[in-house]
């Protein structure tokens, strides 16, 4: 599992990522451009900026109708669906670079925002299994607590266990979202102890995901953290006090820096997903090879 693969990739696809972020901005764009010409925003918009906005001709408190309706049903769909497509997109890219393509996949919309629905079923089972786990664990700590003064074995034994099974829960459905690249078939995404079992076979590979994982985040945090007084002051330079310009930036500036994190994490699944030989008990990764188009495995002959 190479950090630095994971990290270059998004930027060998910088030109896609930043088009993906564009398209992403426009569709919220449109929608916010809609709410904000038919109501008064202003005592947010000054709160916000900390700047007196001018006098609005629309009334602040004018019920919602109309464009603004429209711009807001508009927002939480185009939220919704993008959230499925980006999902469903991701597990296309786990299947291009799992059959060792390092360029970003074509979008094929509607099978990708397919798939983001069957990857959310299943992190919603693997979820719901963690909540009722939790619940049991609330019930006998409820009954162990005061009485029998057992708290610091509580904190010492308990918490560290459910730290160790929310770990091999978020390992279980990443071997079920690279076995779903694979297999192409989404029953192996909610298989959740079958999977949980195959990652818990291969701890170290887990614990250098978790790690990478970690370092990613710390990095774009980072990142972010120096891009964003850098791109302010190129606005407050160059379009002033402009709200919508400077909140369309700012959601560019947020798509980018989260895409770049997001695909690179998308390739760490897939570098484990190869490491922990998902789909067989003896896969090849030279012998099975994925279609990254079509998503089925195919049977190769090996010199």
């Amino acid at each position: 599992m190479s950090f630095f693969s994971a990290f270059k990739y998004p930027f060998q696809n910088f030109a896609k990522v930043v088009s993906i972020a564009l398209m992403l901005t426009i569709a919220i764009a449109l929608c916010i451009t809609l709410i904000l010409k038919t109501h008064d925003w202003s005592p947010l918009l000054e709160l916000l900026y900390g700047i007196e906005q001018p006098q609005s001709s629309v009334e602040t408190l004018k019920p919602m109708s109309g464009s603004a309706a429209i711009g807001t049903w508009g927002l939480l769909l185009v939220v919704a669906i993008s959230g499925f497509w980006l999902s469903g997109y991701s597990l296309t890219v786990v299947r291009s670079i799992m059959s060792q393509e390092e360029r970003l996949p074509e979008v094929v919309f509607w099978r990708n925002i397919k798939d983001g629905v069957y990857l959310f079923v299943a992190s919603a089972a693997y979820v719901t299994v963690f909540i009722i786990l939790l619940a049991i664990v609330a019930i006998i700590s409820s009954m162990l607590w005061s009485p029998l003064g057992l708290e610091f074995i509580f904190l010492l034994v308990v918490l560290p266990a459910l730290f160790a099974v929310a770990c091999v829960m978020g390992w279980g459905y990443y071997v079920g979202m690279a076995r779903f690249a694979v297999e192409g078939n989404f029953r192996a995404c909610r298989q959740i102890w079958r999977n949980m079992h195959w990652a818990r076979r291969h701890p170290r590979a887990g614990l250098r995901l978790l790690l990478y994982m970690v370092g990613l985040t710390i990095f774009y945090g980072i990142l972010f953290v120096i891009a964003d007084p850098i791109v302010g002051s190129i606005l407050d330079a160059t379009i002033g006090s402009s709200p919508m310009a400077s909140f369309t930036v700012w959601i560019i500036e947020y798509y980018l820096l989260n895409l770049l994190l997001h695909f690179s994490a998308q390739h760490l699944i897939a570098q484990y997903g190869l490491e922990v030989a998902v789909g067989a008990d003896h896969y090849d990764s030279e012998k099975y090879k994925v279609d990254a188009l079509t998503g089925m495995t195919h049977l190769q002959e090996l010199n």
